[in-house]
């Protein structure tokens, strides 16, 4: 298994070369000071959240790891991708181990840094639970978080997105935050099941991202698995492939 990272680096450095496309087993981010103090690690679809509001922050702080490879975890790997400035993490799993002393990703940060002799606390959270989207409004929850003065206040572990009325370890929820320019034109349709909504709105994306060929799309869509006498909500966003491609670190 030792012998999977390296092989799946080379492959990534071979995509590079053909691509462009540069991919890391561990990914490192950061917008504002190249010693930052705080860092989330995280994986998936949430990487891209939380990137997107660090850019909108251009935050001194806080910077990010998005893990692309997760088994076989390479401690090295992930330790060299960590800057030596950072004193707290902050991990994010969707999932929730009954029983566990921590989530997967949290367990794998605590036992590399200790593999290392690195002394930085480490607060695992939860998002996701109960298919709740993971949201820039959430992310800016725990970086106030791990912001407190006193690492004693910081609340570990912590769940973010749903009202934890169990164990009672839901973050506050503070006001949204968008992190989107004001170029980027966003719609949002209500429909009836089957009454075609849906299938116009994906229609109009896809004749809007082959024809226009400086605008990029997204289209995300909520309907019943009935399909039909049920609510259907169709959200559409527009950009120009300029703010897609404006440089980051």
């Amino acid at each position: 298994m030792c012998q999977v990272n390296p092989i799946f680096e080379q492959t990534l450095a071979h995509f590079y070369r053909v691509t462009g496309r540069k991919y890391s087993s561990f990914e490192y981010h950061y917008f504002g000071s190249t010693q930052p103090t705080i860092a989330i690690i995280t994986m998936g679809s949430s990487v891209e959240v939380v990137r997107g509001l660090l850019k909108h922050l251009q935050s001194e702080q806080v910077c990010l790891v998005g893990v692309r490879l997760f088994r076989p975890w390479s401690p090295k790997s992930f330790c060299d991708s960590l800057p030596k400035s950072v004193k707290r993490i902050a991990t994010l799993d969707r999932t929730k181990e009954s029983g566990s002393q921590g989530e997967p990703l949290y367990l794998d940060v605590c036992t590399s840094l200790m593999s290392v002799k690195r002394d930085v606390f480490v607060a695992g959270g939860r998002y996701g639970l109960g298919s709740k989207d993971f949201s820039p409004r959430m992310v800016m929850s725990v970086i106030n978080n791990m912001m407190r003065k006193n690492v004693d206040t910081i609340q570990h572990p912590f769940t973010v997105g749903i009202i934890d009325d169990v164990t009672h370890l839901s973050l506050p929820l503070g006001k949204e935050v968008t992190p989107l320019s004001s170029d980027i034109t966003q719609c949002v349709f209500w429909g009836f099941g089957s009454d075609g909504t849906v299938g116009a709105c994906k229609e109009a994306v896809k004749i809007i991202g082959d024809y226009q060929q400086d605008t990029a799309v997204q289209a995300y869509f909520e309907y019943d698995s009935k399909k039909s006498s049920g609510w259907t909500i169709s959200h559409l966003r527009f950009s120009n492939l300029d703010y897609l491609s404006a440089p980051y670190r």
